[in-house]
């Protein structure tokens, strides 16, 4: 499962653990690993169980240096004894984020009703759901557009040709376990350099510069890449925008309303009569369309 949060907030993670046959299952007592991109275990402990039999759920309070600064990690759950395979989720904590929890539960198109606030609203829309939801919409405009609308996390591992001062942001974009981490929009939009590690040795941050195409060492050169070492340089980034333009927020916003309201409307209706007459409807998937095809890479049709 994804989860998203941003960072210095602190959140509860939660899952819930299923039978081969999809039921909800009472896994008993449970243990949580927390490891970071460099696959360092960063947290570890275990779980609190609420529920019984089919509603048993899991959570686990993440400790705030798990949720500092950007990055990405693995948490796996493993019940101490039985032969349920752990369940491993992968939590992103981004710089900032398309939207809050408040911005959604406040959002209004028609400017009344705020179908995720109100009395029902954490019930019926819980601050983990929008999270979700927050992070496929902001997946699937990286995916569409080519960059990211918010400050995500990005860790590469580089192999440059030549010793050189001067590497650019490409290679794998994964963990060091080898899970993948960040999107499509990781090569632009720099915001700042986490970390850099040449054979495992720290670089200082103040021997380090930066551009939207790369890096550069004034400490020395950047070594090759060889048969021990494929990948030597071991930079860790945040790329993105800071702060979101309000357009994203707004067109975010708009993706998150029409896709976890019910509605009996369609989303592609352009008009709508009543007895008052005809109207004519600014929908969702028209104007977010429009602007994910305006936004859209150089070149792409």
């Amino acid at each position: 499962m994804r989860l998203n949060a941003l960072a210095g907030t602190g959140p509860l993670t939660a899952t819930k653990i299923y039978q081969p046959n999809g039921t909800q299952d009472d896994a008993g007592d449970v243990t949580v690993s927390v490891l970071d991109p460099n696959a360092v275990v960063a947290s570890s402990g275990a779980a609190t169980k609420t529920g019984a039999g089919d509603t048993t759920a899991y959570s686990f309070v993440l400790s705030l240096p798990v949720l500092a600064t950007p990055t990405s990690h693995r948490v796996t759950w493993t019940r101490a004894t039985g032969g349920i395979i752990p369940v491993v989720d992968t939590l992103e904590v981004s710089e900032n984020g398309l939207f809050t929890e408040d911005d959604a539960r406040n959002y209004t198109i028609g400017g009344a009703q705020k179908p995720l606030g109100g009395d029902d609203g954490p019930t019926d829309y819980p601050d983990q759901v929008i999270a979700a939801a927050r992070l496929a919409i902001g997946e699937m405009f990286e995916d569409r557009t080519g960059r990211s609308w918010y400050a995500r996390y990005c860790r590469r591992e580089i192999s440059p040709i030549h010793a050189t001062k001067y590497v650019r942001l490409v290679g794998p974009c994964r963990r060091a376990d080898g899970y993948r981490v960040a999107g499509p929009g990781a090569a632009q939009d720099l915001i700042r350099i986490l970390s850099c590690k040449i054979n495992g040795d720290v670089v200082p941050s103040d021997e380090l510069y930066w551009d939207e195409g790369g890096v550069f060492w004034s400490g020395g050169y950047f070594p090759a890449g060889s048969g021990t070492a494929p990948f030597p340089v071991v930079i860790e980034y945040v790329y993105g925008m800071d702060p979101v333009p309000w357009e994203a927020r707004d067109m975010a916003l708009r993706m998150l309303l029409a896709n976890l309201v019910p509605s009996d409307i369609s989303g592609y209706a352009t008009s709508l009569s009543n007895e008052d007459g005809t109207f004519r409807l600014t929908t969702f998937p028209r104007q977010v369309e429009e602007w994910l095809r305006f936004h859209r890479p150089a070149g792409v049709a």
